[in-house]
């Protein structure tokens, strides 16, 4: 879904989408409930402002065991997209404002909604997902789930393919 610059007027322009087709497909929605609500407005000739809510239910797998994890996210966003050229200082180093941060440089008067819609999905991802703060992870190892006392090995852990170093190792 692509907005052209031309279609945004000065008065508040609203955009509700409730299809999934935009979703990248290694994220799996828990119900066609995700929604983004998307709001633009033209603030200068070659500047628009559009700010979001981006709300869901997904399915995401826990960084621990590998169980599935229902998890509902809800992110606002805001960005300044403007047509003007980048202004790119010879500073190695330089603090980015707030305003610097949020500013999208288009070559193209044309916003694609996906593209922004996709990136704060991706933002909104926690780094880590578990199903339950006492997850004990998998066997090392059968690989078995531990949350379920399936796992019947001993505990200890087989010969590493390092095991080997240790008798080069120098007093």
């Amino acid at each position: 879904m692509k907005i052209a610059f031309g279609e945004i007027g000065r008065k508040i322009t609203r955009l509700s989408i409730q299809d999934t087709s935009w979703l990248p497909s290694e994220i799996a929605p828990l119900s066609s409930s995700v929604t983004a609500e998307i709001s633009c407005r033209q603030s200068s000739e070659n500047m628009v402002v559009l700010e979001g809510l981006l709300a869901g239910r997904f399915r995401l797998d826990c960084a621990r065991c590998g169980d599935q994890v229902d998890v509902k996210l809800e992110e606002n966003f805001q960005y300044l997209v403007t047509t003007q050229k980048e202004e790119i200082s010879d500073l190695q180093e330089k603090e980015c404002s707030d305003e610097e941060c949020d500013t999208l440089y288009l070559k193209e008067p044309v916003i694609d909604v996906v593209d922004i819609l996709q990136e704060q999905l991706y933002l909104a991802i926690p780094g880590k997902v578990l199903c339950d703060e006492q997850c004990k992870g998998l066997c090392l190892n059968c690989g078995k789930s531990k949350n379920r006392n399936e796992c019947t090995c001993d505990g200890v852990l087989p010969d590493s393919p390092f095991a080997a170093l240790k008798k080069l190792k120098k007093d």
